[in-house]
């Protein structure tokens, strides 16, 4: 993996997971996972669940003194909680 690829929250289940891994948009990222195959991975999804990381999706950087309280403000995400790292669905609400 190039030094220069971000890596997402799910970047370690991915490789326990033994994910085929790739560059994707600056990051490094699941393209399949080599033991199932495609085929079987789309039925598995279609019959049980599946994960699609979007983690490299959407990402924000808030800058500033309060940017904690901002954040607070106008996402319904507990930040007090949320470790170092860690990412969090969430969304920006018009408050």
């Amino acid at each position: 993996m190039s030094a220069s690829l971000k890596k997402t929250a799910l970047h370690s289940f991915h490789l326990a997971q033994q994910a085929k891994m790739d560059a994707f948009a600056g990051y490094h990222m699941p393209i399949s996972y080599g033991r199932f195959g495609v085929l079987k991975e789309h039925l598995y999804t279609r019959q049980v669940a599946g994960i699609f990381d979007v983690s490299h999706m959407g990402q924000y950087e808030v800058r500033g003194a309060d940017r904690e309280k901002f954040m607070e403000h106008v996402t319904p995400v507990d930040l007090q909680r949320t470790r170092a790292g860690q990412g969090a669905l969430t969304m920006l609400t018009n408050a």
